[in-house]
């Protein structure tokens, strides 16, 4: 499977079309404005993985940028997400879909009763290499310079592609963020830690984009009997930690074991970030 064929269809405002043939208006105010949001949802075995809670949380995105999607939108994008998948015809996809204001003249303040632009496509997921998940990975820590509301999954993601280039040039794979002496998130993924057997991330906020994922391993937490709690974490706390991970749609739940060149615990994933990681992969993959 070569990964550059994909996606072989797009759905752009209500027609499946080849990817040759898929586009919207220059004028689309996702284009010159970063002005919408995007979703990325895991199917395993042809199933979507929490759709309710992708959709809630694009649904309540899209109330807070008055984007105009209506539930017969969310209905819609739900119904051709499952068709995609289904045509697609592999047992690991990833959805990715992208809902703008829509297209007009250029002009800061949009006209009232604009039509949103609704964009879905399927390709092959991507996950952690398998060596990634077996050594580990290495994060560094990066001011967060985000705008007042992260937990809305804006377009607008200039902040975290500087974020990630200055971490890969570090030779790391991620970057944490830290707002104020405090952990917020990552680039793409929510950041975990173990403090003498109890896992801890920081809590939901509007500077901290709470992944699907990230609500996902908090249940699995609690049906594993492991101790968390999420609560502020400070760069001062980091280089204390025992364990570190990242979760994420496409990281699922990735070890960390190096912050800012600083080893973690054993420079290993440690016990409680394995047992997690089981427990993800038989709840997605049984």
């Amino acid at each position: 499977m070569n990964p550059a064929e994909w996606p072989r269809e797009v759905w752009v405002n209500g027609r499946i079309v080849p990817r040759a043939e898929a586009a919207v208006s220059v004028e689309d105010r996702g284009f010159q404005f970063g002005d919408g949001l995007y979703e990325v949802i895991r199917a395993y075995h042809g199933k979507l993985f929490r759709m309710d809670s992708h959709m809630r949380r694009l649904t309540n995105g899209a109330a807070f940028l008055e984007l105009g999607l209506t539930p017969a939108h969310v209905d819609e994008i739900r119904k051709v997400s499952d068709d995609l998948v289904q045509r697609a015809g592999l047992d690991d996809v990833a959805v990715i879909m992208f809902v703008t204001r829509g297209a007009a003249s250029r002009s800061h303040a949009p006209p009232e009763g604009m039509r949103p632009t609704i964009v879905i496509y399927v390709r092959p997921a991507t996950t952690p290499a398998p060596e990634l998940l077996r050594d580990g990975i290495a994060a560094i820590t990066v001011t967060d310079s985000r705008w007042g509301h992260v937990n809305v999954k804006s377009l607008a993601l200039q902040p975290n592609v500087l974020a990630k280039r200055r971490a890969l040039r570090a030779g790391a794979a991620e970057a944490i963020f830290i707002r104020d002496g405090h952990v917020t998130d990552c680039t793409a993924s929510n950041p975990f830690f173990v403090v003498r057997g109890q896992v801890k991330t920081p809590p939901e906020s509007n500077y901290i984009l709470s992944g699907i994922t990230r609500e996902a391993v908090l249940d699995l937490c609690r049906q594993e009997g492991v101790a968390c709690v999420e609560v502020g974490v400070l760069d001062t706390d980091l280089p204390r930690v025992d364990e570190a991970f990242l979760t994420g749609t496409s990281d699922e739940i990735t070890p960390v074991v190096k912050i800012d060149g600083h080893v973690i615990g054993g420079g290993t994933p440690g016990p409680i970030t394995q047992r997690l990681a089981a427990a993800f992969r038989q709840a997605t993959r049984g």
